[in-house]
């Protein structure tokens, strides 16, 4: 998947200028090139970098992380020199390991469900749902994963059995996994009355579950997206699962038709379309009237 729209590059970023008791740290003047932050009033212009350096815990990015002191540092470099000056050895020595994997699943488990406390919901699919519909989560819609993050998501899937086959976009979230997403936590973070205690919060908790239905995957080949939005309260497609009888149904992929709608979608709304990998689109025209007569 491409890199998020404010993921800026890891090296070259602008000096510090402001005074030591006004600035925040790493914060830039710089307003073509920076960003707000989503939890402090700095800009950046690595967002990404400062939000998991400085308002998440240190595992929720494990790959700029020392897995021998537990800290972040957002960037490889930062890792790699402090893993030199502190630990005297290659940083490969305590980088993020494949046998990491688990222990990385089960502190994210942990953590997002202290957030369902936090938030006092029973569930984390009762979280992604306050996350779709509460408003401060739409400056949300631009972001995707980053390219790194697929690998851990699918073992994180995995890991836990969630019935996930491809990552769609970020948002709205459509599983549980859309919740990892560094700036829906750090929202979901700061939205909490201790969030700094969140930041050094470190539970690894299970959800293997030892009988999972398996969902049977179906596409619908003719789905009436223009419809769809007018009645639902947001943007973008819910997971579309339920039960039917003994057997668990979840969509696919949905083929959106256009023939004739009262209003075709602006190029906004088309490229929020395209970023969920679930919808296909075709345009068509009925021939309803021919001559003066229906067909």
């Amino acid at each position: 998947m491409d890199d998020e729209l404010d993921y800026g590059p890891f090296d070259g970023e602008i000096p510090e200028r402001l005074e030591e008791d006004t600035r925040i740290k790493g914060s830039s003047r710089n307003l073509s090139k920076a960003r707000l932050c989503p939890v402090c009033p700095g800009r950046f212009t690595n967002v990404r970098r400062h939000v998991f350096h400085q308002h998440l815990p240190w595992y929720t990015n494990p790959l700029t992380a020392c897995w021998t002191c537990h800290k972040q540092f957002g960037q490889n470099k930062m890792l790699e020199n402090h893993c030199l000056e502190l630990h005297n050895c290659n940083i490969a020595d305590n980088i993020f390991k494949e046998e990491y994997q688990s222990v990385w699943t089960e502190l994210m488990n942990g953590l997002l469900l202290e957030l369902c406390q936090r938030y006092d919901k029973k569930t984390l699919d009762h979280l992604v749902e306050y996350v779709r519909t509460e408003a401060v989560f739409k400056q949300c819609q631009s972001a995707v994963f980053h390219w790194t993050d697929i690998p851990l998501l699918n073992f994180y899937n995995k890991k836990n059995r969630f019935d996930v086959e491809v990552i769609h976009a970020v948002f709205p979230p459509s599983a549980i996994y859309s919740l990892v997403h560094w700036k829906i936590l750090a929202l979901l973070l700061k939205g909490t009355e201790d969030a700094e205690n969140l930041i050094t919060f470190e539970k690894e908790i299970s959800l293997y579950q030892c009988s999972i239905q398996k969902a049977i995957m179906v596409t619908d080949s003719h789905f009436h997206l223009d419809k769809m939005k007018q009645q639902a309260r947001f943007s973008g497609l819910p997971i579309y699962k339920w039960k039917d009888g003994e057997s668990v149904y979840q969509i696919r992929h949905l083929v959106a038709n256009y023939a004739f709608p009262r209003r075709w979608p602006t190029i906004e709304e088309m490229g929020e379309i395209r970023r969920d990998r679930r919808i296909r689109s075709t345009a068509g025209i009925h021939p309803r009237i021919v001559k003066g007569g229906r067909r």
